[in-house]
């Protein structure tokens, strides 16, 4: 039997790349589970961590990831990634994104391939080539 095809799926029934992207949370969605009771998971944290991503907003992304620490949920790769390019593409929040790299380093947790790019980029940025070079070796 033949998958189903529509114009936001491919010839093998996958969903388009357009249809994998989650819209980013508003910040106000966070206030609302808290006074409802409700308990973010590792997915509510990556998803508000990509938000600050796409905003900018490193310093908001740091206090999420010491909260999601305290929280006591278990390490997860998402999040640590989420909270890495959070953190790098955030002019103020740089000296974060290594220690959070480093932390999932040590927890053994495999980072995904944008957290990785963007401390490379990162590296690049300020401190040339080289650096970026090193840090790749380090990897």
């Amino acid at each position: 039997m033949l998958a189903q095809r529509s114009w936001r799926t491919g010839a093998n029934g996958t969903p388009h790349p357009d249809e994998c992207k989650r819209p980013s949370p508003p910040p106000q969605v966070l206030e609302k589970m808290r006074t409802a009771e409700v308990a973010p998971n590792a997915r509510t944290y990556e998803g508000f961590l990509d938000a600050c991503r796409q905003e900018k907003q490193g310093r908001r992304a740091v206090r999420l990831m010491q909260e999601y620490q305290r929280s006591g949920l278990p390490p997860c790769p998402g999040v640590y990634s989420a909270a890495v390019r959070a953190c790098a593409t955030s002019g103020d929040a740089w000296a974060r994104a290594l220690r959070y790299h480093e932390e999932a380093a040590d927890l053994g947790l495999a980072l995904s391939a944008e957290a990785e790019a963007a401390v490379l980029a990162g590296h690049a940025w300020r401190g040339g080539w080289e650096t970026a070079a090193a840090a790749l070796r380090a990897m």
